[in-house]
């Protein structure tokens, strides 16, 4: 399967964010959209991401005035938002 899909002036990137966040420029993201994995299975793949270094990557690649929207469960909203950056 494709790891990556070239639309003209748009990209979408398949697998572990932190695996492409490189190949994305700074100030270049205008909606980030994404759900994130919760860590309340037994799943290998469902294991909370390194959430301090997320944040650092969005407020790195979102323009300004970007939009981060995440999908979640409540209690796991609870620590998206404990987590996150105050500015």
């Amino acid at each position: 399967m494709t790891e990556s899909i070239e639309l003209d002036e748009f990209s979408i990137y398949k697998g572990d964010c932190f695996d492409h966040f490189h190949k994305v420029s700074d100030s270049s993201v205008s909606l980030i959209l994404n759900d994130p994995p919760y860590g309340i299975t037994s799943h290998a793949w469902d294991t909370v991401l390194d959430l301090d270094q997320m944040w650092k990557e969005y407020d790195r690649v979102l323009v300004d005035g970007g939009v981060c929207l995440l999908f979640c469960t409540f209690k796991f909203g609870l620590q998206l938002i404990n987590s996150a950056p105050s500015n």
